[in-house]
């Protein structure tokens, strides 16, 4: 109840974070408000920012007692796809798709890797790449929103 409070930016959601005597929040980069959240949390000087990329972002209680130094995660399919966001983000679209390949790699399935895939091909003119990656992503048993993303991506009706 007390995080959908939060998630909601219901009424008293900064006194059920505040109850709650956690000492970091780690708030999906992709979920709104986290604009709002982030904002109202560090400009209260409770709360301070420690981290943040194109996943998540990781705030700590100002007086919390913090590593002396945050130490990157092990590699994984995750990691790589937030990686691949970052480049997209900076329009480093060869980096992006390098990130997004040994995603696929690591883990075979994991349908945002490969719908990003598909669109950083499309956004390099490599149409048929494109189509190549976009007929392996349907055998993954994707959902139909992605299935249609992928028929748009590539023109395929």
């Amino acid at each position: 109840m007390g995080y959908m409070r939060v998630h909601a930016l219901q009424p008293g959601w900064e006194g059920v974070l505040e109850a709650s005597n956690a000492d970091y929040v780690l708030w999906p980069f992709d979920q709104e408000p986290w604009r709002q959240i982030i904002s109202t949390l560090t400009a209260s000087g409770r709360w301070r920012f420690l981290y943040g990329d194109s996943v998540a972002v990781l705030l700590a209680r100002s007086d919390a007692r913090v590593p002396p130094r945050l130490t990157p995660t092990e590699p994984s399919a995750y990691r790589s796809l937030a990686l691949a966001r970052r480049e997209i983000a900076r329009n480093n679209l060869p980096d992006a798709e390098g990130f997004l390949a040994d995603a696929l790699e690591r883990m075979p399935a994991l349908p945002g890797a490969c719908v990003d895939l598909v669109r950083v091909q499309v956004a390099q003119a490599e149409r048929e790449r494109a189509i190549g990656t976009a007929v392996r992503c349907r055998q993954m048993m994707l959902d139909e929103r992605r299935r249609r993303i992928l028929r748009e991506l590539i023109g395929d009706t």
